[in-house]
This record gives C-alpha cells, sequence and structure tokens, in this order.
C-alpha cells in the first residue's frame, strides 16, 4: 500500500532520520525570505525533503539575468511576479506541501511579529539592508535564521541566533559585496542554497552544527572550503 512515507524513503532508511524525524520535518515551519538565488535550491530541496509548511517571502519580478542561476524560472516567466512560479514550481514536486507567499516587502516590525511562527528562518536576501533587518529580528524573536552571500564564484553560509552571533558580528569583519553590482557564478547560489535546506533541516531534527560559531567561505575558484570562527561582538543588537 502506497503511503507518504514511500516519497522518503530513502531518509528514513538513514539512522540520523528515521519515520519519527521524518515527522518532525514534515511538521516543521520554515519561511524563506527570497526565492532568487539562494531560495530556487533551498525551496525546492526543502520540499522535497517533506517540509509541508514552506512560506516566502518575495515581491520581485522575473528578469532575463536571474536565468543563470534561479532555475524555478524560465524564459517563459520574464517579466511575471516570482511569486506565482515558486508556488506553481512547490505544488508540481509536492500537491500536498502548504506553500504561502507574501508578496510584499518586509520591515522589521512586521518580522519580529511574523518571524516567532516559524522554526527557522532562511536568509536568501541579494542585500545588505535586507540581511541586517533580518539577522536584528531574529535575534529579537529568538528565532534562528541561516544566513548566506554570495558574490562572484564565492559564498557564506553561518546560523545566525540568539546565543551566538548576529550579522552584524560577521559583517565587521568580512567585506561583503552585493551580487548586483559583482556578478554571481550560478553554481556558487545553488551550493548555498543546497547547504541552506541542509542546516535548516538539522535546526528542525536538534542537531547541532559548527555554523552556530563559525562561518564557512566556498571558493569554487579554488575549490576552497575554510571555517571561520566568529564571536560576537559588543553591538547593539547582541547586547
Amino acid at each position: 500500500m502506497y503511503t507518504e512515507y514511500n516519497k522518503y524513503l530513502r531518509h528514513i532508511v538513514l539512522p540520523e532520520i528515521g519515520i519519527e524525524n521524518q515527522d518532525k520535518i514534515s511538521t516543521s515551519k520554515v519561511l524563506c525570505i527570497g526565492a532568487g538565488g539562494l531560495g530556487s535550491p533551498a525551496i525546492t530541496y526543502l520540499t522535497m525533503l517533506g517540509v509541508k509548511n514552506i512560506h516566502v517571502i518575495e515581491f520581485d519580478n522575473i528578469d532575463e539575468t536571474n536565468l543563470n542561476r534561479q532555475f524555478i524560472f524560465k524564459e517563459k516567466n520574464i517579466g511575471k511576479k516570482k511569486s506565482s512560479c515558486v508556488k506553481k514550481h512547490v505544488k508540481e514536486l509536492n500537491s500536498k506541501t502548504n506553500i504561502e507567499i507574501y508578496n510584499k516587502k518586509l520591515n522589521y516590525q512586521d518580522a519580529i511579529k511574523l518571524f516567532s511562527d516559524y522554526t527557522v528562518i532562511l536568509e536568501c536576501t541579494d542585500n545588505t539592508e535586507s540581511k541586517l533587518l533580518i539577522s536584528d529580528a531574529g535575534i529579537k524573536s529568538n528565532v534562528p535564521v541561516i544566513h548566506s552571500s554570495i558574490f562572484g564564484f564565492e559564498g557564506y553560509i553561518c546560523i545566525i541566533s540568539k546565543n551566538n552571533m548576529c550579522y552584524r558580528c560577521i559583517y565587521s569583519k568580512l567585506n561583503f559585496n552585493e551580487c548586483i553590482d559583482y556578478g554571481v557564478f550560478g553554481p556558487i547560489a545553488g551550493i548555498m542554497g543546497i547547504l541552506q535546506a541542509s542546516e535548516a533541516i538539522k535546526i528542525i531534527l536538534n542537531k547541532d552544527s559548527i555554523l552556530k560559531t563559525n562561518l564557512l567561505l566556498c571558493n569554487l575558484i579554488t575549490l576552497s572550503f575554510d571555517m571561520i570562527k566568529i564571536k560576537k561582538n559588543l553591538c547593539h543588537t547582541c547586547n
């Protein structure tokens, strides 16, 4: 007899997951802010991993320049709202997924109210202003935020949480650029977005992660992965 578990048998047989943890994944609630280069792979893999409650904040239209990395979208979608294409994509992967789209820009007060309703937040934006807002609201709401940045051939990922670091802590150590100014190599977006989805599952299952206290740097030119230890700064967010 077919059951919903059939879709996830390759996960369930893993000792780290099993049926009980697959149920935790299914009942979790994940918010993904951004459905572009990072959000496309993150949302796709969260859906395929069995997360049944995925909410997305995305208000942009699809531009031709998105198509080198944002694989949810096709040439025929250029000019359309990303939100409608994301919903269609998720439903085609799993018709039982509850996918909701917020087609508006997030502000700090709304973020604080919204975040507390979720197990984990995926920060998949492409600008410093949004990243700072999401980090601050995540700390205030005490909900973990999986942050990633990409530009050129490089990507960064870490977990922002109340007891560890915030975006301001890492921003003071590294010079982050925005992909709109420096360009982005498509595959680095896929790698970092998939890592965000993987870390989200670990948070849902209460598994520890080295990314709570470290920033992972990936460079596809040198094929290197490096860890940078990050400590709290005396910034107004962490204190």
